[in-house]
């Protein structure tokens, strides 16, 4: 399976910082993508949402641990306790997106980040936990325009651990979108349209508004790409194929969008080496692509390191 992922993310007014943000990870024959959106509510929850995500990729992409829905809520209890004492009064919503090179699809979920499949508009298929819903099933348009909609009935608190729902696919395929708030309930359908362009809102009162998009396609050979044009609060963390572990390497584009990549070395599993990605000036306005073999001997690692080589979506 192919993964184009492209993460689009524009800060709100409410805050002084973005506190969206996004990170995937892959391992042999495995994609991981979350989005954790910080309450706005709080002076650190920006913070807070980027440490959950830099302990889940880094996590996935540095052991072998199986996946399975015991563990990844086992771990995630795991997160959850070793953040509080950073962040004691911490709130975020998030969601996780794990699939793997046959197609079978784990989503987990809590609080109002939402997945959405994408075919020229969005079909959603959670819904947020909100008081707006808690008592009865609601339009996502009516949960949108609702004042309650704020008030979450389930996150990722600090103050107590509250194991997310889970949706499962066996066979999955296509455009999915992992969204935040301010994406799907405060921007009409066209609207959403023109972001996923690479639009910004000129709203003067607004919510961070960002999306993970992921491109599945079943048929195609095994690798990530992580698209350009793409927006900052990201972590990735990839790892080589095991039969060519020197394979991964990196280019320089426009714009930079991947701020913080980590390497994680098939031969030196027991202490977690990585090796972070050579630092570039930022006046070069760069950003960096990784195309990764999963599994596939015959598919090697490559990198694009000029425009003219790229033809981005």
């Amino acid at each position: 399976m192919k993964i184009e992922a492209r993460w689009l993310s524009q800060k709100g007014t409410r805050t002084d910082d973005n506190r969206d943000h996004a990170g995937i990870a892959g391992r042999h024959g495995e994609f991981l993508a979350i989005v954790a959106d910080g309450a706005t509510t709080g002076s650190n929850n920006g913070g807070y949402a980027r440490a959950i995500v830099e302990a889940v990729v880094d996590w996935f992409a540095g052991t072998d641990d199986a996946w399975g829905h015991e563990l990844i809520q086992a771990k995630l209890r795991e997160i959850h306790q070793a953040l509080r004492k950073t962040f004691p009064r911490g709130s975020a919503s998030i969601i996780l997106f794990h699939v793997t090179d046959k197609g079978s699809l784990t989503v987990l979920h809590s609080g109002d980040c939402l997945l959405g499949r994408h075919d020229g508009q969005v079909h959603w298929q959670v819904k947020p936990h909100t008081l707006a819903n808690a008592l009865a099933d609601m339009p996502l348009d009516a949960i949108a325009r609702s004042t309650t909609r704020h008030l979450l009935t389930q996150s990722f608190r600090s103050r107590e651990f509250m194991a997310p729902d889970v949706l499962a696919e066996k066979k999955a395929s296509g455009t999915f979108l992992l969204a935040t708030d301010g994406f799907w309930a405060e921007l009409t359908e066209s609207e959403q349209e023109a972001f996923l362009g690479g639009g910004q809102s000129t709203a003067p009162e607004r919510d961070d508004r960002s999306v993970l998009q992921l491109r599945l396609s079943a048929e195609a050979p095994s690798e990530i790409l992580l698209e350009d044009g793409g927006s900052t609060n990201f972590t990735c963390g990839l790892r080589p194929p095991r039969n060519n572990p020197g394979a991964i390497t990196h280019g320089i584009r426009d714009n930079l969008w991947a701020t913080r990549c980590r390497i994680f070395q098939t031969s030196s599993l027991a202490t977690k080496q990585e090796s972070e990605l050579p630092s570039i000036e930022l006046s070069q306005r760069r950003a960096l692509i990784f195309l990764l073999s999963w599994s596939s001997p015959r598919s090697i690692p490559r990198c694009f390191s000029s425009a003219s080589q790229a033809r981005p979506r």
